[in-house]
């Protein structure tokens, strides 16, 4: 599997959005530019390339049911960026932006009981170096022997919903959808289903933020009515 400058994001998966929407467009009018959000992916739990393939499609999924659209990349495991976390993150009165254009995930395998139990992975939202969002692979899959839904779907839903505190800025949780504390066994069903969705209020937010670090690719078109 090739490692830096690798880009896997589901070209395919974002051709057939917009071939689908293609219908609407005006005779004349030139396809509008589409501002895509970067993420680059560091797998340093060695999971197969189909199953991280499987799981960012479903990430991808998620995020542009809520107007985000995105590109993923593999990164270089051995990278500084890759083993580093910004400490000072969460330390309130060193909050800022980080304006960094592209955001950060990290898929580690096996991590301690003790470090942040029981979660399938944390965010770091206001790290300004460094990783974004760390999954804690073995967990999901534990989880997944258990769970009505597939190992790369818990992937993508735990993925996006780090990424999600990330771009709403926040480490706070919502009573209903991928933002919940706590997925449920209904939660798990719609995942199985389906996928989770963000809040109404979420998206706003979510848009804003996504814009705010996305950079234009000059090869992908989204067409519009």
């Amino acid at each position: 599997m090739q490692r830096s400058g690798f880009r896997w994001v589901s070209k395919l998966m974002l051709a057939v959005g917009f071939v689908s929407m293609g219908c609407g467009q005006v005779c004349g009018e030139q396809p509008a530019r589409v501002p895509l959000l970067r993420i680059r992916l560091y797998n340093l739990a060695g999971i197969s390339a189909r199953s991280v393939n499987r799981a960012t499609g479903e990430a991808h999924k998620i995020l542009a049911a809520s107007g985000v659209e995105t590109v993923w990349e593999q990164g270089d495991v051995n990278s500084p960026e890759a083993n580093y976390t910004d400490q000072t993150a969460g330390i309130v009165w060193q909050r800022s932006r980080d304006h960094r254009e592209c955001l950060t995930v990290r898929i580690l395998g096996r991590v301690p009981n003790q470090y942040y139990p029981g979660a399938l992975g944390f965010a770091l939202p206001f790290g300004k170096d460094g990783i974004h969002v760390t999954i804690f692979n073995e967990r999901v899959e534990r989880f997944s022997k258990i769970a009505l839904a597939t190992f790369p779907k818990l992937l993508g839903n735990a993925m996006a919903h780090e990424i999600g505190h990330v771009l709403l800025e926040s480490c706070e949780h919502s009573s209903e959808g991928i933002m919940k504390a706590r997925w449920g066994k209904t939660d798990i069903q719609t995942i199985a289903a389906r996928y989770l969705e963000f809040t109404e209020d979420q998206v706003g937010v979510l848009r804003v933020n996504a814009s705010r670090r996305a950079t234009i690719d000059e090869q992908a078109f989204m067409i519009r009515p």
